[in-house]
Formats: C-alpha cells, structure tokens, sequence
C-alpha cells in the first residue's frame, strides 16, 4: 500500500494478517516505514498421562491469548502474534491444557498432557475399538475352533 506521509510526524501503522491485526506508533523519516510485526511460530503436540504422542486422536486445540484461533489436529508452525498463550487440546472427551510464553522471534513446539488417555493408543491403529473388537474375534474365533475340534475328535 502506498501512502503520502509527512516526514516527522507519528503515524498509526496497521497490519493484517489472517489470523491477527496489529498496531504500532511510527514517526516517519523517510518515505519508506518498516514495521517489525512481533510475532512467534508454535507448534502443539499432544501426549497421553506417560509422555506416549496421542495426536492422532486430537478433536481440537484452542489457542487462547493476543491471536485466539481453533484448530482441529494439532497445529504445527503457526505464525501468531508474541504473547502469553493458554493451549488447551481436547482428545477423546478429554481435556488438557497449558500455559507459554512466545517472544517475538521465537520458534516453539509445546507438549500438552492431556490427563485420562493412558494407554489408549495400545496398536497402531488409529481406532480406539480396535484392540477390543480383536479380542472379542479372538475369544469368538477360540471358541469356534474348540467346539469344531470337540465334534471332530468325537467323529
């Protein structure tokens, strides 16, 4: 954008992004104004009650602080506005959260535990139901086989 300012007075300086807006005071001394944008990249991860990553099963995470956005994964290089941030990330009706600071400049991936999901990522599927519904087939499959092998011994 180009503008017709006066060399030495303040001006007010906007800048928009998607995700945020911001304002700075600048005299101008030249016919060219840099505006240094303070802003910080995060990257959230998720983990369950011993650390193991549980990010798969991430319904959403909500950034709280100078940029306020909502994600539905885990978001990973996000650029937003330096501050303090309160990160909370739901995961299979569970809730857990944190609080960072982000200098501007600040390059950052945070971990946030999200208490009552130990162990529900066992398999390396993706489904919750998974190992279940294997030991259910399994009992099923056993059973079948025992009961065939009872009428085949008998024969």
């Amino acid at each position: 954008m180009r503008a017709w300012l006066t060399p030495g007075r303040s001006y007010t300086v906007r800048v928009s992004a998607p995700s945020f807006t911001y304002a700075t005071n600048v005299t101008v001394a030249d016919a060219v104004v840099f505006v240094k944008v303070p802003t910080a990249k995060l990257s959230v991860a998720a983990v369950d009650d011993y650390g193991k990553p549980i990010d798969i099963y991430v319904t959403e995470v909500r950034l709280g602080g100078p940029t306020r956005l909502n994600f539905t994964k885990p978001p990973k290089d996000v650029e937003v506005l330096a501050g303090v941030y309160d990160v909370d990330v739901i995961a299979v009706g569970r809730w857990g959260t944190t609080r960072v600071r982000l200098a501007p400049g600040e390059d950052r991936t945070i971990t946030v535990t999200v208490p009552g999901t130990a162990g529900i990522d066992i398999g390396p599927s993706p489904n919750p139901w998974a190992l279940p519904a294997f030991l259910l087939a399994f009992a099923a499959g056993v059973a079948v086989t025992v009961t065939k092998g009872r009428a085949t011994s008998r024969s």
